[in-house]
């Protein structure tokens, strides 16, 4: 569920860039760092602590996102050094998942070619 509502965070924001809407990209980012959040609370639970540091990278960064975005529409100043900052650190959250995510299916691979005597 977490990443289908990261995801849908993304759209938005995509829509909000497309549209030049900083309000659609405040909220998609905030979505974002929902998803993010909940997917966070799932690897505390697991006991998964490299999934939750991505998540959690994920959930900061996007937060810092949206609130550079809030700064620059309610107080008409330039915030794109948080907003770069939010972008980063959302992005080295993603690559810590990413290759998580990777370790995590290929040992499953491997577990279900050894158990079924597969080749690959």
């Amino acid at each position: 569920m977490a990443n289908e509502v990261q995801s849908t965070g993304n759209l938005v924001v995509v829509v909000g860039l497309y549209q030049k809407n900083i309000t659609l990209e405040i909220q998609g980012n905030l979505i974002q760092a929902v998803g993010a959040g909940v997917g966070f609370t799932h690897a505390v639970r697991e006991n998964k602590l490299v999934e939750a540091i991505g998540d959690l990278l994920q959930t900061i960064g996007n937060s810092l996102q949206s609130i550079s975005g809030i700064i620059e529409k309610e107080e008409k100043v330039d915030a794109s050094l948080l907003d770069y900052t939010g972008a980063w650190i959302q992005a080295g959250g993603a690559i810590i998942s990413a290759i998580h995510l990777t370790i995590e299916n290929e040992t499953h691979k491997n577990y279900y070619y050894e158990y079924y005597n597969l080749v690959y």
